[in-house]
């Protein structure tokens, strides 16, 4: 009951957190905005009401002149206080080209302009595409961010569900790499949990169930203690011709409810994602699917196939 009551919360947080998120993002825009507008009406009003006084038309013109050049200063300096909010992101970015040979240096300029091109498409659209080697680079490097930056805190999470191409995670070189990583996350107390959504002939599939059973064991700790018992990590499985046929589809990595990378069926495309009501919609489509009480753990699969 204890253990139920904790991770209502966690979840009840998490929801509430995605929504601020959301509500955040929107309310700097407004407050943004809506400073601009306040300052230039209430230049506007002073200039009315400085036109109905009683002063001389060339104290008018001088107060007029004033207004004006307030409103040109302070509309200046927004610009430029944006400008240097983006000189400062980039500088970022410079390679120190008198310290690297010329060959590195062209070799990390190219790796850093995709970078900065993708940087770029998530920051204006909230989407780029990926490949599928992409996917699996960009799995493993958001699961180390994950590990070293959110561990023991609440955001610290890693959910998946797997239901596209399963099998051919096998034959990914960055496999083995990934499955170390979940295990390092959850040794720093990082919670990981995959659900895997499968049909029947994948349940008795020898491929299929080691498969799943290696992700299990990635929960394992070099000193062979299950890692589950420090956190609520875990790998689980369904049957898909137990879910509606959206719930099918799902194939996801979520990332402490701050990044997502999304996989269509049939594998057809890979996206990494902020844009937060898809980040909202794939949360609680885990928790639903995770919580359902048909869910099974990997050792029911051995049994189904020794049965």
């Amino acid at each position: 009951m204890a253990k139920m009551t904790t991770l209502t919360a966690r979840h009840w947080w998490t929801r509430a957190r995605l929504r601020w998120r959301s509500r955040s993002a929107s309310a700097k825009r407004e407050f943004s905005f809506g400073l601009d507008v306040a300052f230039t009406g209430g230049v506007v009003i002073a200039g009315l009401v400085m036109a109905n006084t009683s002063l001389d038309t060339t104290s008018k013109f001088a107060l007029a002149v004033l207004l004006g050049t307030f409103e040109l200063v302070y509309l200046f300096g927004r610009s430029v206080t944006r400008r240097l909010r983006q000189l400062s992101a980039d500088s970022l970015t410079t390679l120190p080209r008198d310290k690297l040979s010329p060959l590195l240096h062209d070799h990390l300029s190219f790796q850093r302009s995709e970078l900065l091109d993708k940087a770029t498409q998530l920051g204006e659209q909230s989407d780029c595409e990926l490949s599928t080697h992409d996917m699996y680079r960009e799995l493993l490097g958001l699961t180390e961010v994950v590990t070293k930056t959110r561990a023991g805190f609440a955001t610290g999470s890693i959910l998946a569900i797997s239901s596209t191409n399963i099998e051919d995670f096998e034959d990914e070189p960055l496999a083995e790499a990934y499955l170390e990583a979940n295990r390092d996350a959850v040794e720093q107390f990082v919670v990981v949990q995959r659900l895997f959504l499968i049909d029947q002939a994948q349940a008795e599939d020898r491929q299929v169930i080691g498969l799943i059973k290696k992700h299990e064991q990635s929960l394992v700790g070099k000193d062979g203690k299950p890692l589950n018992q420090r956190t609520s990590s875990g790998v689980k499985w369904l049957l898909k011709s137990k879910l509606s046929l959206p719930d099918q589809a799902q194939d996801f990595a979520l990332f402490a409810n701050e990044a997502l990378m999304t996989q269509a069926p049939a594998g057809q495309g890979v996206e990494l994602t902020q844009d937060i009501a898809k980040i909202r919609r794939s949360y609680e489509a885990f928790v639903r699917l995770w919580s359902r009480k048909d869910a099974r753990t990997p050792g029911d699969l051995v049994q189904n196939r020794r049965s």
